[in-house]
C-alpha cells in the first residue's frame, strides 16, 4: 500500500531530469524509483511522451540535445527560453498554469522526496501574486538569475531541506515516526512499511525504521543516506501486525525498549475475520502496544489512511489533515498476485480498446491478456444496456477510454464481467471478493435511454454493489469531473443516509451490525437475475465489509466488552 508516485517502465515515461534546464545527466538510465500510489502513465498534450526520447536526452519539442550550440554556458543565469519549455513539460494539460498536482509530478519525476507541507511552500514561494496556479512568467520570474550550476532540482531540494531542518529543530526529534512490523512475510511487512511511511509524510511526519534501508522489492537501497534512527530519539513507534503475527523476542525487545524511553507506541493491524480475537497472545505478552490500537485494510486504503492520520497525529497533540485535502490513496503498488484466479482473465488496454458487443475471450489473442502482478487491477463496471449481447455499448466504450486517459492506466489489466469469466456471473465464486475490494474502479454509469434495457445503474444489482465498493475503498478512477463525489451522494441518497455514504458509513460504524443489516437490506431491493445472484451479492457485500477498519475497529470493541462475541458473517 503506498503514496508516491513513480518513475518506472510501465506506460509512456513522465518527464525526468534530463528535461530540466541545469541538471546534470542521470547516472543510470535504468534507475527507476517505484510508487506506491496512483502511476502517471499518460501522455503529453502534444500527443508525445512528456519525457521526449530518454536514450537519446533529446528536448521533447526541438529534438535537439540538451548540450546543443545554443545551450547557454554553466556559469551563465537560465535563460527565458529554456525555462519557458521547461514549464511546457510540467504543464501536462496545457492550461497555460502549473497546478499543485503537476508541481508534485515535477518533483516526483526529479526524484525530490517532499511532503504535503513542502509541497504547499514551495508552490506558494513560486505563485507571485498566490492565486493558486503557478503560470509561466511567474515560474520564469521566479528560476530566472538564479544558480545555473544547481539546476531546477537542486534548488527546490536547497527550499525543501531548508523546511525540514526547520522541522527538527522545532521537535526536537530525530525523526517523528519509527516503524517496524511483525508481518509474517518479510516482504510484505516491507511494502506496509513503505505504505505507512508515505501517508505519514505526505502529511509531514518524518519516518524511519529498519524498512529504509530497503527498496520494497526487497533489494538494497543505495540512496539511503546515513545510518537508522536510533528509535529512541524518534516521537513514536508504530507497529504492524496482522492477524498471525508470531511473537517474537526481537519484537518484544524494540517494545520494552520504547516503553523505557517513554516513547508511545499506536499499533496498526490488518482487519481480518476475528483478527482482534487471534491477537491475544500479543495483548497479553506486550499490553503496552496495545494501549493505542486501531484496525487498518489494504481493501479500504483510503479509511485507513485516514486512521493511521488521525491515530498518530492524536498521539502528538495535532489535529490531522483530512485526506482529501492531501491525495487521493495510494497503495497502487502492491502484491496483486492474489487476484490470479482459475477461470478469470484480465485483459491488457490496447486489446480493451478494440471490443466489441457479443465478444468473450475465446473471441481475443491469448496475448490479449495478463496476470496480475504488482500493480493494481482495474474493474470496469457497466451496465448490460442489451440482455442479448453482452459487452459495452459504443458510449460505454468512449467513456472507458476517456477514465483511461484521463487516470493514466495504461499499464493495468482489466476486468470486464461478461467478458473476463467467459459468460459466467459475477457471483458464482466467493473468491471474487478479492477482485471487489483490491481493484481500481472504472464506472460506466452514464446510460442511454433509448436502449433495450433502460434500468437505471444504481437500480441493478450488480452496478449497485460494485460502485458501493468503488467509493468505499477510495479507489474510483472517474472518467467526468466530479464523478466520485456524484456517486457517494447517489449512494447516500439510495441507502436513505441524507448524506454522503462514506460519511455515513464513518458516522455508524459504531454500530457495525446495524449499519452492515442496513447495506445488504437496501442491497436486496435491487435487481438481480435470480434469488439466488442476490443471496451471493449478500454474501459478499458482508465478506468485504468484514475488512473495512472502522467496522472492524468496532467488533473489535464488542468482542473486547463481550468475550463471546458473534460471528460477523451471517448465513
Amino acid at each position: 500500500m503506498g503514496a508516491a508516485v513513480c518513475n518506472c517502465t510501465h506506460g509512456p515515461q513522465q518527464p525526468n531530469d534530463a528535461q530540466f534546464v541545469g541538471a546534470p545527466p542521470p547516472a543510470s538510465e535504468h534507475h527507476h524509483h517505484h510508487q506506491e500510489g496512483h502511476h502517471k502513465e499518460g501522455r503529453h498534450k502534444n500527443g508525445h511522451s512528456p519525457t521526449g526520447s530518454p536514450r537519446s536526452g533529446k528536448s521533447p519539442r526541438s529534438g535537439k540535445s540538451p548540450r546543443s550550440k545554443k545551450a547557454q554556458k554553466v556559469d551563465e543565469p537560465f535563460s527565458r527560453e529554456e525555462l519557458a519549455k521547461t514549464f511546457e513539460v510540467v504543464d501536462l494539460d496545457a492550461s497555460d498554469a502549473i497546478s499543485t498536482k503537476e508541481m508534485a509530478l515535477l518533483l516526483e519525476c526529479m526524484n525530490v522526496h517532499y511532503t504535503h507541507n513542502s509541497l504547499t511552500v514551495l508552490f506558494d514561494i513560486i505563485d507571485g501574486n498566490h492565486d493558486g496556479k503557478v503560470t509561466k512568467e511567474e515560474f520564469i520570474d521566479y528560476f530566472q538569475g538564479k544558480d545555473r550550476r544547481k539546476g531546477v532540482k537542486e534548488l527546490v531540494k536547497d527550499i525543501i531541506n531548508n523546511l525540514k531542518e526547520e522541522k527538527n529543530a522545532k521537535t526536537g526529534f530525530e525523526k517523528d515516526v519509527y516503524i517496524v512490523h511483525a508481518m509474517s512475510s518479510d516482504i510484505i511487512g516491507l511494502r506496509r512499511s513503505w505504505w505507512l511511511s508515505q501517508v505519514l509524510e505526505f502529511a509531514d511526519l518524518s519516518c524511519a525504521g529498519p524498512y529504509a534501508l530497503r527498496n520494497r522489492d526487497g533489494t538494497k537501497r543505495v540512496d539511503h543516506d546515513g545510518p537508522l534512527a536510533d528509535m529512541t530519539k524518534c516521537g513514536c513507534l508504530a507497529l504492524l501486525l496482522e492477524s498471525n503475527s508470531l511473537v517474537t523476542e526481537m519484537m518484544i525487545g524494540e517494545l520494552d525498549k520504547a516503553k523505557a524511553a517513554g516513547r508511545p507506541i499506536c499499533t496498526f493491524y490488518e482487519a481480518e475475520q476475528d483478527a482482534w480475537d487471534k491477537l491475544k497472545a500479543w495483548r497479553k505478552v506486550c499490553p503496552h502496544a496495545f494501549e493505542t490500537h486501531y484496525a487498518i485494510s489494504r481493501h479500504f486504503l483510503s479509511d485507513s489512511e485516514q486512521v493511521v492520520l488521525n491515530g498518530i497525529h492524536k498521539l502528538f497533540g495535532i489535529e490531522a489533515a483530512h485526506l482529501k485535502n492531501i491525495r487521493p490513496p495510494g497503495g497502487d503498488f502492491d502484491d496483486f498476485s492474489c487476484m490470479r484466479m482459475d477461470g478469470v482473465k484480465w485483459l491488457k488496454p490496447e486489446f480493451a480498446y478494440t471490443l466489441k458487443r457479443g465478444m468473450d475471450y475465446n473471441d481475443l489473442p491469448e496475448d490479449a491478456f495478463q496476470q496480475p502482478d504488482v500493480i493494481r487491477t482495474c474493474f470496469v463496471s457497466y451496465a448490460q444496456e442489451d440482455p442479448k449481447s453482452h459487452g459495452l455499448s459504443d458510449n460505454q466504450l468512449q467513456q472507458f477510454r476517456l477514465a483511461v486517459k484521463r487516470n493514466q492506466l495504461g499499464s493495468r489489466v482489466f476486468f470486464f464481467e461478461g467478458l473476463s469469466l467467459g459468460g459466467r456471473s459475477l457471483f458464482d465464486d466467493s473468491s471474487v471478493c478479492e477482485i471487489l475490494s483490491l481493484s481500481r474502479y472504472i464506472i460506466l454509469d452514464e446510460m442511454n435511454p433509448d436502449v433495450p434495457d433502460p434500468l437505471p445503474f444504481l437500480q441493478r444489482g450488480h452496478n449497485f454493489l460494485e460502485a458501493l465498493m468503488a467509493i468505499l475503498t477510495g479507489c474510483l478512477a472517474p472518467h467526468r469531473d466530479y464523478q466520485f463525489e456524484e456517486l457517494d451522494r447517489a449512494l447516500g441518497y439510495a441507502v436513505g443516509a441524507g448524506t454522503n455514504v462514506r460519511k455515513y458509513i464513518r458516522e455508524n460504524a459504531a454500530h457495525p451490525y446495524q449499519l452492515v443489516n442496513h447495506l445488504c437490506a437496501v442491497l436486496r431491493t435491487k435487481r438481480f437475475a435470480s434469488r439466488l445472484e442476490c443471496i451471493s451479492a449478500e454474501r459478499l457485500l458482508r465478506q468485504a465489509l468484514e475488512k473495512h477498519p472502522l467496522i472492524a475497529q468496532a467488533l473489535a470493541q464488542i468482542t473486547e466488552e463481550n468475550s463471546s462475541g458473534r460471528q460477523f458473517v451471517q448465513a
